[in-house]
Protein backbone atom coordinates (compact mmCIF):
# COMPACT_ATOMS: atom_id res chain seq x y z
CA UNK A 1 0.00 0.00 0.00
CA UNK A 2 1.10 3.60 -0.60
CA UNK A 3 0.30 6.57 1.35
CA UNK A 4 1.36 9.75 0.57
CA UNK A 5 1.73 12.14 3.28
CA UNK A 6 2.25 15.94 3.19
CA UNK A 7 4.39 18.15 6.01
CA UNK A 8 7.56 18.59 7.59
CA UNK A 9 10.07 16.40 8.44
CA UNK A 10 8.26 16.28 12.23
CA UNK A 11 4.67 14.97 10.37
CA UNK A 12 6.39 11.90 8.17
CA UNK A 13 8.34 11.02 11.19
CA UNK A 14 4.76 10.67 13.24
CA UNK A 15 3.69 9.25 10.91
CA UNK A 16 6.32 6.42 10.38
CA UNK A 17 5.94 5.76 13.99
CA UNK A 18 2.73 4.92 13.91
CA UNK A 19 2.80 3.08 10.81
CA UNK A 20 5.19 0.64 12.90
CA UNK A 21 2.96 0.56 15.64
CA UNK A 22 0.78 -1.34 13.29
CA UNK A 23 1.10 -5.38 13.47
CA UNK A 24 0.18 -6.31 10.15
CA UNK A 25 3.09 -3.43 8.54
CA UNK A 26 6.05 -5.05 7.74
CA UNK A 27 7.92 -2.37 6.06
CA UNK A 28 7.76 1.54 5.81
CA UNK A 29 9.93 3.19 3.32
CA UNK A 30 10.16 6.65 2.80
CA UNK A 31 10.03 7.38 -1.10
CA UNK A 32 10.75 10.91 -0.62
CA UNK A 33 14.58 10.78 -1.36
CA UNK A 34 14.38 8.65 -4.24
CA UNK A 35 13.55 8.19 -8.02
CA UNK A 36 9.86 7.53 -8.09
CA UNK A 37 6.74 7.79 -9.95
CA UNK A 38 3.43 9.65 -8.89
CA UNK A 39 0.38 8.53 -10.52
CA UNK A 40 -3.13 9.71 -9.09
CA UNK A 41 -6.34 7.53 -9.20
CA UNK A 42 -10.11 9.56 -9.42
CA UNK A 43 -13.28 8.17 -9.75
CA UNK A 44 -15.71 10.20 -10.88
CA UNK A 45 -19.69 9.96 -10.87
CA UNK A 46 -21.54 12.01 -14.00
CA UNK A 47 -25.33 12.62 -14.28
CA UNK A 48 -25.58 10.79 -17.95
CA UNK A 49 -29.71 11.88 -19.20
CA UNK A 50 -29.93 10.37 -22.57
CA UNK A 51 -29.40 14.18 -24.10
CA UNK A 52 -26.07 14.38 -23.07
CA UNK A 53 -24.44 10.48 -22.69
CA UNK A 54 -22.43 10.88 -26.17
CA UNK A 55 -21.08 14.22 -24.99
CA UNK A 56 -19.60 12.98 -21.90
CA UNK A 57 -18.11 9.58 -23.18
CA UNK A 58 -15.89 12.09 -25.96
CA UNK A 59 -15.25 13.55 -23.41
CA UNK A 60 -13.92 10.53 -21.61
CA UNK A 61 -11.84 9.86 -24.48
CA UNK A 62 -10.27 12.80 -24.70
CA UNK A 63 -8.85 11.87 -21.50
CA UNK A 64 -8.35 8.62 -21.39
CA UNK A 65 -11.10 8.18 -18.73
CA UNK A 66 -12.70 4.63 -18.37
CA UNK A 67 -16.34 4.27 -17.89
CA UNK A 68 -16.35 1.84 -15.02
CA UNK A 69 -20.10 1.73 -13.94
CA UNK A 70 -23.03 2.53 -16.02
CA UNK A 71 -26.75 3.16 -14.71
CA UNK A 72 -29.78 4.57 -16.14
CA UNK A 73 -29.10 7.89 -15.06
CA UNK A 74 -25.27 7.96 -14.24
CA UNK A 75 -21.56 6.81 -15.34
CA UNK A 76 -18.86 6.02 -12.97
CA UNK A 77 -15.27 7.10 -15.24
CA UNK A 78 -12.29 6.32 -13.62
CA UNK A 79 -9.43 8.06 -14.69
CA UNK A 80 -5.37 8.33 -13.68
CA UNK A 81 -2.64 10.49 -14.03
CA UNK A 82 -0.68 13.44 -12.87
CA UNK A 83 -2.80 16.46 -10.43
CA UNK A 84 -3.21 18.93 -13.68
CA UNK A 85 -4.74 16.34 -15.80
CA UNK A 86 -7.37 15.52 -13.23
CA UNK A 87 -8.59 18.63 -12.71
CA UNK A 88 -8.73 19.29 -15.72
CA UNK A 89 -11.26 16.14 -16.34
CA UNK A 90 -13.08 17.80 -13.62
CA UNK A 91 -13.67 21.24 -14.86
CA UNK A 92 -14.71 19.55 -17.98
CA UNK A 93 -17.28 17.10 -16.57
CA UNK A 94 -18.07 19.98 -14.07
CA UNK A 95 -21.83 20.87 -15.38
CA UNK A 96 -22.69 17.28 -15.07
CA UNK A 97 -20.99 15.68 -12.05
CA UNK A 98 -23.14 14.44 -9.30
CA UNK A 99 -23.34 17.22 -6.97
CA UNK A 100 -22.85 15.08 -4.24
CA UNK A 101 -19.25 13.87 -5.04
CA UNK A 102 -16.02 15.55 -4.65
CA UNK A 103 -13.45 13.50 -7.38
CA UNK A 104 -10.38 14.05 -5.36
CA UNK A 105 -8.99 12.14 -2.68
CA UNK A 106 -11.33 9.55 -2.74
CA UNK A 107 -10.89 5.88 -3.96
CA UNK A 108 -14.70 4.74 -4.13
CA UNK A 109 -18.23 5.83 -4.81
CA UNK A 110 -21.47 4.42 -4.62
CA UNK A 111 -21.85 1.86 -7.54
CA UNK A 112 -25.72 3.05 -8.26
CA UNK A 113 -27.04 6.82 -7.15
CA UNK A 114 -28.94 7.32 -4.54
CA UNK A 115 -32.01 8.09 -6.25
CA UNK A 116 -32.65 4.69 -7.54
CA UNK A 117 -36.34 3.73 -7.96
CA UNK A 118 -38.16 1.68 -4.81
CA UNK A 119 -40.04 -1.49 -5.11
CA UNK A 120 -43.50 -1.24 -3.56
CA UNK A 121 -44.49 -3.35 -1.28
CA UNK A 122 -48.18 -4.96 -1.14
CA UNK A 123 -50.34 -3.09 1.70
CA UNK A 124 -50.40 -6.03 4.17
CA UNK A 125 -53.23 -6.40 6.57
CA UNK A 126 -52.64 -4.88 9.70
CA UNK A 127 -52.21 -7.32 12.95
CA UNK A 128 -53.35 -7.02 16.62
CA UNK A 129 -49.85 -7.05 17.38
CA UNK A 130 -49.03 -4.35 15.74
CA UNK A 131 -51.00 -2.06 17.89
CA UNK A 132 -48.60 -0.46 19.77
CA UNK A 133 -51.42 -0.69 22.70
CA UNK A 134 -51.19 -3.78 23.08
CA UNK A 135 -48.34 -5.05 25.53
CA UNK A 136 -48.33 -8.74 24.44
CA UNK A 137 -49.69 -11.32 22.00
CA UNK A 138 -49.72 -15.24 21.11
CA UNK A 139 -50.25 -16.38 17.77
Amino acid sequence: MTLVVRGDEFVIEQVTKQLHKLIDVIKVTDLTDEGHVERELVLIRVNAEPSNRAEILRTAEIFRARVVDVTPVSFVLEATGDEGKLEALDRALAADRDPGTSPHGQGRHRARPKTRARRVEPARKPRVSDDPKVVGFAD
